[in-house]
């Protein structure tokens, strides 16, 4: 009686295991041919409103490496600055940041919070970074001369919002 058991209980593992096989085959077999009639146009995917498009801005793109250890995001907002025609160097940006460092303390490091001032120094690989209110306040340091733009903090803000009030609407 535990012979045929058995030999059931194989049979079973063995139709199971192909059943398997064949489900994953057709799963692949759909997604492969969906990627393809995507690359072909085929297909397009819909947006909410309208079908997919692509923006793609002449950002100058500026590497960290050597410049600010742990300041990609002051990195960043450098090449925001040259997109928009504004000389700078990484010395002037880290110049109108806001920096604090952290203490020993009893508790524990202590210092300002990040969205106040960038922790550390960008230059050294132990900085930490800042968060987007300092970018957004050292930012409008440079666009305050002539008036033209605004830096925004929209940290929060969901992609939708993102791409049809400001990527669809031309970034100024």
């Amino acid at each position: 009686m535990a012979e045929y058991r058995r030999r059931r209980y194989r049979k079973r593992v063995r139709r199971n295991r192909l059943f398997i096989l064949l489900g994953c085959g057709l799963v692949l077999t759909a997604a492969f041919g969906f990627i393809n009639a995507i690359q072909k146009n085929l297909i397009t995917i819909p947006r909410s409103d309208q079908s997919i498009q692509k923006k793609i801005i002449d950002v100058p793109y500026i590497s960290q490496q050597g410049t600010l250890a742990t300041g990609c995001e002051l990195v960043s907002f450098m090449m925001v600055l040259k997109y928009y025609g504004y000389d700078v160097t990484a010395d002037e940006i880290v110049a109108r940041t806001p920096r604090s460092d952290l203490t020993q303390s009893k508790n524990g490091l202590t210092g300002a919070h990040p969205s106040d001032a960038f922790i550390g120094d960008p230059h050294s690989p132990n900085g930490f970074g800042c968060y987007a209110p300092v970018i957004t306040l050292v930012m409008n340091s440079f666009f305050e001369g002539d008036g033209t733009k605004k830096a925004v903090d929209m940290t929060g803000t969901d992609l939708e919002s993102l791409i049809h009030n400001d990527i669809d609407q031309g970034m100024n």
